[in-house]
């Protein structure tokens, strides 16, 4: 088991002070207790309390938010299984702009998540084909080779943000070349690059880029991400600055898109539904040349439904704990024999 979200598995640190709040409650209690009388005389002036309840009460609702904090944090199995050899695949590297520009809001949530979104719906429906991923700013580096466990590509994705590379720009002819160097040498299976980006920035190599690519049969498919209208892009508490002081409006250019589409003999896709941009993506990687994939596949399976029940379980049980001795048990005297 592991977790999606480990940063949540912090706010179990909240619970030292908790619990130090509780004993130091308790011991607050029992000493403003015994000052009018000692431990022998409260227990006949309360023989029908029971200290240990409240010590239970305590613990099933410290345990209850434990499993609701580790709930937060995704907790994951990892299922694997053989691919049977008549399952086809192809093989895709997926080239992801976090530059700055990609945090506009003019396509919600913003550019970049739009098509992490749109990437991971892709990877849902893509079968037991090989993933992998290059993201780009100002410079390119490989995120992900490719690999047949879309669980661990799933992950990558999510992780995705500008702060990656800190040279910011748009080198998109350098992340094309990486992710055509990126792919086996096997004939038999179809490969395509899937280059998401708003193309506000030209990069005149990047036709160029991709008219090499296409010449090894690799098809460039482009997603065009943002609108023409353009929008404001969101930087610590406020909006990004140009060096003259200027706010910078930034806006999508799916002309260039296009042009990088058709050199790389692909098609360009944008849209602003993340469903249906997916499908038709989809829909157009099966038309290419599908090849058995060997070795395994890995999914996750999501847990977190399950510590929430537990969670749930826990708090509903300690509503039931009371501080008064059960009459049945206390008739028995087990304690006093």
């Amino acid at each position: 088991m592991f977790f999606a979200s480990p940063e949540y598995l912090l706010l179990l640190l909240l619970l030292i002070p908790i619990v130090i709040l509780l004993f130091l409650g308790n011991f607050i209690r029992r000493k403003q207790q015994r000052r009018f009388a000692d431990l022998k005389l409260l227990k006949q002036l309360k023989p029908q309390v029971a200290t240990w309840h409240r010590y239970l009460r305590n613990a099933l609702s410290l345990l209850s938010l434990t499993f609701l904090v580790l709930a937060l944090a995704r907790p994951q199995l990892i299922r694997k299984k053989e691919v049977p050899r008549n399952e086809k695949g192809i093989e895709c590297m997926m080239v992801l702009d976090i530059s700055n520009s990609m945090l506009a809001e003019d396509i919600r949530p913003n550019r970049l998540e739009f098509a992490k979104l749109t990437m991971l719906r892709v990877m849902d429906h893509i079968g037991p084909s090989r993933i992998g991923i290059v993201v780009f700013a100002g410079a390119a580096y490989t995120h992900l080779p490719l690999t047949g466990d879309l669980a661990s590509a799933k992950s990558f994705v999510q992780e995705c943000n500008p702060t990656m590379i800190s040279n910011q720009g748009t080198a998109i002819a350098p992340a094309l070349l990486r992710a055509a160097n990126s792919f086996s040498d096997r004939k038999d299976v179809g490969k395509a690059i899937l280059l998401f980006t708003d193309g506000e920035n030209h990069d005149s190599d990047a036709v160029d880029a991709a008219k090499e690519i296409a010449s090894k049969n690799v098809k460039v498919f482009t997603v065009a991400t943002g609108t023409t209208k353009g929008a404001l892009i969101p930087f610590e508490g406020s909006y990004l600055k140009d060096n003259q002081g200027q706010t910078v409006l930034t806006k999508s250019n799916p002309q260039f898109c296009k042009d990088i589409a058709h050199a790389g003999n692909g098609i360009a896709l944008s849209g602003s539904n993340v469903s249906s941009l997916s499908q038709h993506i989809i829909d157009e990687l099966e038309k290419l040349p599908q090849a058995a994939m060997e070795g395994q596949t890995e999914n996750n399976e999501e847990l977190f439904g399950h510590f929430l029940a537990i969670a749930a379980l826990l708090l509903f049980a300690s509503f039931f704990v009371s501080f008064k001795k059960n009459k049945l048990f206390s008739k028995l005297n087990l304690f006093d024999r």
